[in-house]
């Protein structure tokens, strides 16, 4: 015997096929990042990003490169450790802030290769590295000069300023990436305005 259909009652609520959300704070994680693909990713982006301040700093400081690499090794150091402890957490883990950091350091690549934009950006950041220095008076003439050249910078004046420079350079970046994620943010808001309209 055929079964009969099951009447529909007129007054129950109305079910909504459920939503599948697509949004930045459900996206699907994507898989951690190994710790040698994290040090190779950040030795070569702090590597080349330093081309034209290195190039520069070599003219200044009369060729002590030893405070420089030291100098840009620490900050390989430092973000690889940083990035790499910190990619677990929920915020790193949006898509919105990965897209961010992609976008950054991306362009600061860019204005690295595009000659003479890096070397202007350099040029700026590291005369404000130096004026900084000499303002709060600093003056490390415990380190020895490297060699006995008579260069100008000993090896310690040269790697705190190029400490200073990264630290300028990076301070830059996290304006240009809150501007980046201002404007995110009102494009997401106007595109969620029009949904709700439509």
């Amino acid at each position: 015997m055929p079964t009969e259909p099951t009447p529909v009652n007129p007054y129950s609520p109305a079910t909504e096929p459920p939503q599948t959300d697509i949004s930045d704070e459900t996206a699907e994680e994507p898989p951690l990042p190994s710790l040698p693909r994290t040090t190779a990713r950040w030795f070569a982006v702090c590597g080349i990003s330093a081309v034209p301040s290195f190039l520069l700093g070599f003219l200044v400081t009369e060729g002590q490169i030893a405070g420089m690499l030291l100098g840009i090794l620490t900050f390989a150091v430092g973000y690889t450790l940083v990035d790499f402890k910190t990619a677990p957490h929920p915020i790193r883990q949006k898509r919105m802030v990965r897209r961010i950091l992609r976008i950054v350091y991306g362009t600061r690549i860019g204005i690295t290769v595009i000659f003479p934009i890096g070397f202007w950006v350099d040029t700026l950041c590291g005369f404000l590295s130096l004026a900084l220095i000499n303002f709060v008076g600093f003056k490390p003439d415990s380190f020895e000069s490297v060699g006995s050249d008579g260069s100008s910078m000993t090896f310690g004046m040269t790697f705190v300023t190029t400490l200073v420079q990264g630290c300028t350079l990076n301070a830059v970046l996290l304006v240009y990436g809150t501007v980046i994620l201002g404007i995110y943010a009102i494009i997401k808001a106007f595109k969620g305005e029009r949904g709700n309209h439509s």
